[in-house]
């Protein structure tokens, strides 16, 4: 009986893990490309732990560009993006300290071009915490679609656990052990 008790606690503790950490990935697409001249994405970036800063790289191709402006349509009053350039391959985002975000990039050349740019969330601006660090490519041709991967080797990139979460757990484990304990005593 025991063995069985601690079997299905341990379950349970490894559920309420799952709940309460939650995924590491936080950044999705928020609707389809359009296409304006230039083209747009819009992005949702959320619950990573607070942030006040946006990075956006662009990796390939070469010649691949944003558009200005590069980052438009902050759901968040007070966010403001700028290029880093005249011909912008890097740009950043800043605002007051959010968990959710809805944001959108734009994009120089067409729609059906792949390109892959590297993207960071940032605590305490550029110098600060990495609170989340992705690739995300755009595959282009017919039917485009973006493959965002999350980059967990980024030592930069701390993870956050919810702190009633955490005092849940805590608190759960506390209470197995001295059930166990009265239990082994009786």
């Amino acid at each position: 009986m025991t063995k069985k008790f601690l079997f299905l606690g341990s379950v349970l503790g490894l559920m309420l893990v799952g709940l309460v950490a939650g995924p590491g990935q936080c950044l999705e697409t928020y609707g389809e490309a359009i296409p304006t001249g230039s083209w747009s994405q819009t992005f949702k970036e959320h619950s990573v732990g607070p942030f006040d800063t946006l990075q956006v790289i662009m990796l390939e191709p070469e010649a691949a560009a944003f558009a200005a402006p590069v980052f438009q349509y902050f759901d968040m009053s007070g966010w403001q993006g700028a290029a880093v350039g005249d011909y912008p391959r890097e740009a950043t985002a800043t605002g007051p300290e959010a968990e959710t975000l809805v944001f959108t990039l734009h994009f120089a050349g067409v729609l059906h071009e792949p390109l892959s740019l590297a993207f960071r969330a940032f605590e305490g601006g550029l110098a600060g915490i990495v609170r989340e660090s992705a690739l995300l490519a755009w595959s282009g041709g017919a039917t485009p679609a973006w493959t965002i991967t999350y980059n967990y080797d980024d030592p930069h990139c701390v993870a956050v656990v919810p702190l009633p979460g955490a005092l849940l757990l805590l608190g759960a484990g506390l209470v197995r052990l001295a059930a166990y304990g009265r239990r082994r005593a009786a």
